[in-house]
């Protein structure tokens, strides 16, 4: 999952959590928006910056922490793990998304 990473002694990162709600990261994403492999060089990746909304470039990153801000590193990976199916005879679709393997050829999934 995630790292957070506390620089300094500050309180803002904790207000900023305390103000911020899901629902206002709803918004439309095109497909095409979605890169489908990494930038190189990598730290020219873009990034946003969230006290102001800027469009930056990843590079820029130490310039932007202040003591007391919080850095979360997500250390997720992402794996091909959604497959879509049909049922025999009816031509229904089946989605099924891969969750955690069990072993071997077992997963948890949700159908």
């Amino acid at each position: 999952m995630g790292t957070a990473v506390k620089v300094g002694s500050s309180r803002r990162a904790s207000v900023f959590a305390l103000m911020t709600r899901t629902d206002d990261f709803v918004y439309d994403l095109p497909s095409d928006a979605i890169a489908q492999a990494a930038i190189e060089p990598r730290d020219s990746a873009r990034l946003l910056e969230a006290r102001s909304l800027a469009d930056r470039s990843f590079s820029d990153l130490p310039l932007l922490l202040h003591p007391g801000d919080l850095l979360v590193v997500n250390s997720t990976r992402v794996r091909a793990a959604r497959l879509i199916g049909s049922k025999l005879g009816t031509d229904g679709s089946v989605e099924v998304l891969l969750l955690d393997r069990l072993d071997g050829d077992r997963w948890t999934a949700l159908c």
